[in-house]
C-alpha cells in the first residue's frame, strides 16, 4: 500500500510544474543526453516517458525486495546450521547429558 501511494503521488504530483512530477524529472535526467531539448517533447511522448520511469522505479523496488528476502533466507539457514553444529558438538563431547533409549 505504501508503494502504491508513493508511485501515485510521484506520478501525479505537479511539482516541478515544467516536468509533471518526480517521474517526469527522472525521465528528463535519463534522456537529456540523447535529446537535449527533451523538455520540448510533445505531451504524449512525455507521458510514455513518465510511464517508463515508473516501471523502472517499480522494477528497482522489486529487485531490492528480492535481494533482501534472499539475504534474510540465507541468514536463517546459516543460523539453523550453526545451532545444529553446536548441538552435534555438545553431544559428541558429552557437554550435555543425552540418554539414548
Amino acid at each position: 500500500m505504501v508503494y502504491v501511494t508513493v508511485v501515485a503521488v510521484s506520478f501525479a504530483l505537479d511539482w516541478p510544474v515544467v516536468t509533471r512530477g518526480t517521474f517526469g524529472q527522472l525521465f528528463i535526467l535519463i534522456c537529456r543526453q540523447m535529446w537535449p531539448q527533451v523538455r520540448l517533447l510533445p505531451e504524449a511522448y512525455f507521458f510514455w516517458g513518465q510511464l517508463a520511469c515508473c516501471i523502472v522505479y517499480l522494477y528497482c523496488v522489486w529487485v531490492n525486495r528480492t535481494i533482501f528476502m534472499h539475504m534474510h533466507s540465507f541468514s536463517l539457514i546459516l543460523r539453523n546450521a550453526s545451532y545444529q553444529w553446536n548441538l552435534n558438538f555438545a553431544i559428541r563431547f558429552q557437554l550435555i547429558n543425552v540418554r539414548w533409549c
